[in-house]
């Protein structure tokens, strides 16, 4: 689990959004968080971008280097998230199989 997607580079507004990420990421059971999820990771690119082109040079690679590196966390946890969501699914359906086999 991902619990801070800051590092030195981390503007403060982009800071306060990593925190409802996180917080997000830890919900158990998802519903409408799934669009609110989508919410904040489109905002949070947004908000990646912006900084790239306002940072001053000096601090540009090490900023790009870190979101990488955390982007890369981010995505991978949510490939697993959905694979979880896949595997729920292909089992609930199989259920409802089961189910109907014995009516």
């Amino acid at each position: 689990m991902i619990d801070n997607f800051n590092h030195a580079h981390t503007p403060l507004f982009l800071k306060k959004l990593n925190a409802k990420l996180a917080d997000n990421l830890k919900v158990q059971e998802r519903t409408d968080s799934d669009e609110h999820l989508k919410r904040l990771v489109t905002l949070r690119h947004k908000l990646i971008m912006r900084a790239l082109k306002q940072l001053p040079s000096s601090k540009l690679s090490s900023f790009a280097k870190n979101e990488l590196i955390i982007n890369e966390l981010l995505e991978n946890f949510i490939k697993e998230l959905r694979s979880q969501i896949k595997n729920n699914l292909v089992e609930l359906s199989r259920a409802k199989k089961a189910a109907k086999s014995y009516e």
